[in-house]
């Protein structure tokens, strides 16, 4: 799952889904790292397509 809130990763933790959290979008400002420990985190688009092999 690719998601910029903290919600976003939370819900994705609760159903074993990998996530993805980008560094940009409406949640950008009310995320901290620290919510999502087993997330990736990407600043840039070209991180983005790294992190999904594409």
């Amino acid at each position: 799952m690719v998601g910029d809130r903290w919600h976003d990763v939370e819900g994705a933790a609760a159903h074993g889904i990998d996530t993805v959290v980008v560094g940009w979008g409406y949640g950008q400002a009310d995320f901290a790292e620290d919510r999502a420990p087993g997330a990736t985190h990407v600043a840039t688009v070209a991180e983005l397509r790294r992190a999904l092999g594409v």
